[in-house]
């Protein structure tokens, strides 16, 4: 079976961001491309805030010569203003944080799937977790043995929407739990 990846830039007010190796902004009619981080931070997966003012996005560090694809390697959540300034690092430690999203009033919570410890970072299991718009109270949302979970985002209820790939069978499902993980 073959993997496919899809480029979906994020888009607020007629300006789309969107990045690999470095995020960049333009008007929705093409005009006016500009590049927000440079190539040596590595970013990718942007999103728009609600409101517009700032841009979450993941960033891989230097040196680990990994793509984003593999699943042994370490990113973090960063968070921007709309113009690229006050780069902020969310997400600590030995993650594999992709695909981060804002909850419809951006004050909440952001998505943050597939933080595993260490030891773990290379094993099948990739999970949803969410933290404030700061941060701070990083909360796994899903723990399936097997599953990989993968490509969440708020839903405009509040709800966050995912998909689970069964490892052993490779079927994905479409699920959706409430923000503090019930349902």
């Amino acid at each position: 079976m073959a993997t496919a990846f899809a480029f979906v830039p994020a888009a607020w007010a007629g300006r789309i961001v969107f990045g690999d190796f470095a995020i960049f902004a333009v008007n929705d009619d093409g005009t006016a491309v500009t590049q927000i981080t440079p190539y040596s931070v590595d970013a990718d997966a942007p999103r728009w805030s609600p409101d517009g003012s700032r841009i979450v996005y993941v960033v891989r560090p230097p040196g680990l010569g990994c793509s984003p694809a593999d699943a042994g390697c370490a990113t973090q959540i960063w968070v921007m203003n709309a113009d690229g300034t006050g780069q902020t690092q969310l997400a600590t430690g030995p993650t594999r944080a992709a695909q981060p999203d804002w909850s419809s009033d951006g004050s909440a919570r952001r998505v943050r799937p597939g933080r595993r410890p260490r030891r773990a970072r290379r094993g099948p299991a990739a999970h949803v977790w969410v933290m404030n718009a700061d941060g701070s109270g990083a909360d796994q949302m899903t723990q399936s043995p097997g599953a990989r979970e993968a490509n969440p985002h708020f839903r405009p209820d509040g709800r966050i929407e995912f998909e689970r790939l069964d490892v052993a069978s490779e079927q994905p499902e479409v699920h959706v739990v409430n923000a503090d993980g019930s349902g």
